[in-house]
Order: C-alpha cells, then sequence, then structure tokens
C-alpha cells in the first residue's frame, strides 16, 4: 500500500512552531534493509513560534557548513548534498 501525504506544518509542530510550506526542494528515494521510503523536502518558512524541544531528545539548527559533523540517516545524504551545494555559503536563496 503506498502512502502519500501533502505537505503541512504536522513536522514543525513537533518542534513548536507554525510553517509557511513553500516550493518542492527535492525528493529522495531510499531503500533500507527493511523499509523503502520516498521523501520529499520543501522549503518552508517559520511564521510562528520558536523552536523547542517538544518530542525530540535534541535538536540544533546548523549552518551547511556544519553538516558534514553531524551523523544524519542514509536517506538524508542526496538533500543534504543539494542544501550544501545551494546554500554554500548558508544563506537562503
Amino acid at each position: 500500500m503506498k502512502q502519500t501525504r501533502k505537505p503541512s506544518s504536522a513536522s514543525a509542530g513537533k518542534i513548536g512552531v507554525t510553517v509557511e510550506v513553500g516550493t518542492l526542494f527535492t525528493d529522495v528515494l531510499h531503500d533500507y534493509p527493511d523499509l523503502f521510503v520516498h521523501l520529499f523536502v520543501y522549503n518552508a518558512k517559520i511564521t510562528e513560534g520558536a523552536p523547542q524541544r517538544l518530542e525530540h531528545q535534541d535538536f540544533r539548527w546548523i549552518t551547511p557548513g556544519e553538516i558534514d559533523d553531524v551523523v544524519f540517516c542514509p536517506a538524508d545524504v542526496d538533500v543534504l548534498a543539494k542544501i550544501k551545494a545551494e546554500f554554500p555559503a548558508g544563506g537562503a536563496n
């Protein structure tokens, strides 16, 4: 069964903010040993609230230059490469 979700601020709600979802940034297909995922990554901006640790043990904002210093899931590798390529100085385009 294929599950799809339209862009929403559901994930943003997990850190206590409201976001405006913009255009599709990229999508990624990744096959884990026990799970196949199709990730859709959207440009978004916080419109209300400040990030809080509500459902997660920890989180932090990082710049594209700090990406290589953090361990990410294998499915995130292509997304992170695109972020580093499109935002080399860390700013929004």
